[in-house]
C-alpha cells in the first residue's frame, strides 16, 4: 500500500469523499501525507496524475466519483501519442485503483468496487489487475480539432448533452440520482431531435434525426442502465440510438431506457461498434463524456482496447 499515490477530491459526493478518505486514512496512518494529493479545482486531478506519471510513479488511486476518475485517466495518457497511455511503456505498467466516493460512481458499480472504506485496503493488497477499454473522443473537424478526451464509461450526444450541461449549471441539490432524474424529465418534456449523419466503423449511414446517441463502455450512466450488456473489457462499445420520437412516446419510453429494457422498443437501435463519427452540420448538439458536459458535434470516437490497467476486487 505504501507505493501508491492517492488523488482525492474532498468535495465529491457533497463532501462525502473527504470524510470517507479521513476514515480510511485513520486506519492506515502509515500512508505519508506527501502521498496524498488533494484536488482544488476542476482539471486539477488531471494535472496531478500527469505530473506523477512524468515523475515515474506507477501506482495511483483516484478517490472520488466518475468525474475525478475521468480526470485521472486523462492524466495517465499522453495525448501526443493518442491511443497509448504512457504507462504501457513502463515495466511494470501504471496500475490505477479507484475508491468510489462520489454521487454516481457508475464505473465503480461496473467493476464491483465497494464504497465502504473498510474494504479499500484489500483492493490495494489483493486486487486483480484488469485490462480496461478506453474511449478516445475528438471533437471539431479533422482539419481543425477543438477538443479531445479519453473516457471509461459513456460518451453521449443530444438530450444527454443537454442534461449534463444543466447538471453542471445547477449542481445536484437533491443528490446525484434524484437530481439527474428530475433534470432528465425536464429535458425529455422539451426534447427536439437533431438531424445527424453517422459513420459507424467506417461505413457512412444515411442522415437521420436522433434524440440521443450513446457509446457505452459500461452499463450505466447517472444510475441509468443505458447499455446493460456493455463490458469495459470486451473491446467493443455498445451503441444506442434513439430516433426522432414524439415527446409523449419519448416520455413513455423513458422508464424502459432508464432500466435498460430496450429490446424491441420502436425507434431504439442497439449494436456493437468500435468507432463512430457524428456530424450535425450547423446545429449545436452538445456532448456528455463520463457524465461531464464536454464538447459538441462533430466528433470522432474510437475504441482503445485494453488500454488501461485497473484494480478490481479479488475473486
Amino acid at each position: 500500500m505504501l507505493e501508491f499515490e492517492f488523488i482525492v477530491n474532498p468535495k465529491s459526493g457533497h463532501n462525502r469523499a473527504g470524510r470517507m478518505w479521513e476514515k480510511f486514512h485513520s486506519q492506515h496512518p502509515e500512508i505519508a501525507p506527501g502521498r496524498v494529493h488533494w484536488t482544488e479545482r476542476r482539471g486539477h486531478a488531471e494535472e496531478i496524475a500527469r505530473d506523477l506519471r512524468l515523475q515515474g510513479v506507477t501506482r495511483m488511486v483516484a478517490v472520488g466519483g466518475d468525474g475525478l476518475l475521468n480526470e485521472v485517466v486523462n492524466g495517465l495518457f499522453d495525448q501526443e501519442e493518442v491511443g497509448q497511455p504512457d504507462g504501457t511503456k513502463k515495466d511494470p505498467p501504471i496500475v490505477l485503483g479507484h475508491f468510489p466516493a462520489g454521487s454516481g460512481c457508475d464505473f465503480a458499480r461496473q467493476l464491483g468496487l465497494s464504497r465502504d472504506p473498510a474494504t479499500w485496503s484489500q483492493l490495494l493488497t489483493s486486487g486483480r489487475q484488469v485490462p480496461i477499454d478506453v474511449g478516445n473522443a475528438q471533437w471539431g473537424s479533422p482539419a481543425n480539432p477543438v477538443g479531445h478526451r479519453f473516457f471509461v464509461t459513456v460518451a453521449m450526444a443530444g438530450i444527454a448533452g443537454n442534461i449534463a450541461a444543466s447538471m453542471d449549471r445547477f449542481g445536484k441539490p437533491l443528490g446525484g440520482l434524484l437530481s439527474y432524474l428530475l433534470v432528465s424529465l425536464r429535458h425529455v418534456l422539451t426534447a427536439r431531435a437533431n438531424r445527424i449523419e453517422l459513420s459507424i466503423d467506417g461505413q457512412t449511414q444515411e442522415a437521420c434525426s436522433y434524440h440521443l446517441i450513446a457509446l457505452a463502455n459500461t452499463a450505466t450512466t447517472g444510475g441509468m442502465q443505458i447499455a446493460p450488456r456493455a463490458d469495459p473489457t470486451d473491446g467493443w462499445f455498445d451503441l444506442l440510438l434513439v430516433a426522432d420520437l414524439s415527446r409523449w412516446r419519448l416520455l413513455t419510453h423513458f422508464p424502459r431506457i432508464y432500466q435498460g429494457k430496450l429490446d424491441g422498443v420502436q425507434g431504439v437501435e442497439q449494436r456493437r461498434v468500435r468507432s463512430l463519427t457524428a456530424n450535425a452540420g450547423a446545429a449545436q448538439v452538445l456532448m456528455n463524456i463520463d457524465g461531464e458536459p464536454l464538447g459538441e458535434l462533430p466528433v470522432r470516437i474510437e475504441m482503445l482496447p485494453a488500454a488501461l490497467t485497473m484494480l478490481a476486487p479479488p475473486e
